[in-house]
């Protein structure tokens, strides 16, 4: 069973049983704040900026860092400047190449 949605036709497609049109009410349409996108969060600008100032501090810049993780330069200035989101397993390459306890890139 899966649900196709087609945007030019407002109908809701569940397969493999039966299509019906897409009604929203006002009732569907959540009116709070949204939640905001944890790349934005001050949490995540922490977290960039301890990245930058630990890569300093182990005296590296990008284009090293890139080649002991085996990445592009470009992966790491994305990092850096926060275009580009990391996970946790990430993270903890960062801290090891960095010497740096996972609690340093965290508030």
């Amino acid at each position: 069973l899966f649900l196709l949605l087609h945007k030019s036709t407002k109908l809701i497609t569940l397969y493999p049983y039966f299509t019906t049109k897409l009604v929203l009410q006002p009732s569907h349409i959540n009116k709070s704040t949204p939640m905001e996108k944890s790349i934005y969060t001050q949490e995540h600008k922490y977290l960039i900026k301890q990245l930058k100032k630990a890569r300093l501090a182990a005296g590296l810049d990008q284009k090293e860092v890139a080649q002991k993780l085996g990445r592009t330069q470009s992966y790491v200035s994305k990092i850096e400047s926060g275009q580009r989101r990391i996970d946790v397993i990430q993270l903890k390459e960062f801290s090891e190449l960095y010497r740096r306890k996972l609690s340093y890139f965290v508030k």
